[in-house]
């Protein structure tokens, strides 16, 4: 595999056409916690012939943000921009510069690549499968490190003060009861991610009627005639309901824009 470092003002080769993991792009981002505070990363990638950016996925590790490149990265020939994106809680606090990429040809140009947006929704779903486990297996910990120090006094329940509650174990218990908290969070959020990430990309799907409004992750356009739902606006579920977003325009030149739904659905 090859490795490139992002630099400013560099134009990032991503390879030919078409490859799939073979090179991995890394970002130095030292100091933008220290900076900023504790918060996440998103890397946007906009390919030559795209009209939106989309989310890549990526890993952080040791300050260093990388990207593994893959075959619907390279799906188009020619230069593409790429930004990174910190945020802390919701708010996008810091933007890198925009970086230049460039893919080359390759002798199979005409064959079909994966949309970009699954690899980055199934790491989404990987993530949230993980925090899920680890959280079980935190509060299994968290168990057994109780039951450890009750069994040391045959079944009767030891002064958390005492010598034989075992230390290490009491510590490890707190220690998985803290980790399992974070998990939770993580997994709820990162499943809140998957669902708004199904319904932000991709076409709206078209309904004449709110009972053909069946996949509450999806965005719909109303054409029918039923009292509370006028034609042509799109819906989102909001969680317990059908909620309007205004006129849809597929050109974007009204109402309904991209940003427009962006701000609902990540409001």
């Amino acid at each position: 595999m090859r490795y490139v470092l992002a630099k400013e003002d560099v134009t990032i080769p991503l390879g030919r056409q078409g490859e799939n993991n073979a090179e991995t792009v890394r970002f130095d981002v030292s100091g933008w916690a220290e900076e900023y505070g504790e918060g996440s990363f998103e890397l946007l990638h906009e390919r030559c012939m795209d009209t939106a950016p989309y989310a890549c996925p990526i890993t952080v590790e040791d300050e260093v943000v990388s990207w593994v490149v893959r075959g619907a990265d390279t799906a188009y020939v020619g230069r593409g921009v790429l930004q990174l994106i910190y945020s802390v809680g919701d708010i996008a606090i810091a933007k890198s510069v925009m970086y230049h990429t460039s893919t080359l040809s390759s002798v199979d140009g005409d064959a079909e690549f994966p949309d970009p947006y699954d690899d980055w929704l199934r790491q989404m779903h990987e993530d949230a499968e993980y925090v899920r486990e680890h959280y079980e297996g935190a509060i299994e910990a968290h168990y057994d490190a109780e039951a450890w120090a009750v069994g040391t006094r045959g079944g009767v329940p030891v002064d958390e003060d005492d010598p034989a509650y075992h230390n290490s174990s009491k510590d490890h218990a707190q220690e998985a009861a803290d980790s399992a908290q974070e998990a939770a969070e993580s997994a709820e959020s990162a499943e809140e991610s998957e669902t708004r990430a199904r319904m932000y990309y991709g076409a709206p799907l078209v309904a004449s009627t709110a009972a053909g409004m069946t996949d509450q992750t999806r965005v719909y356009v109303y054409t029918g005639s039923e009292s509370g739902y006028v034609s042509g606006n799109w819906y989102y579920w909001n969680g317990t309901a059908w909620t309007s977003g205004g006129v849809y325009n597929s050109n974007g030149e009204d109402t309904a824009t991209n940003a427009d739904i962006d701000a609902l659905l990540y409001s």
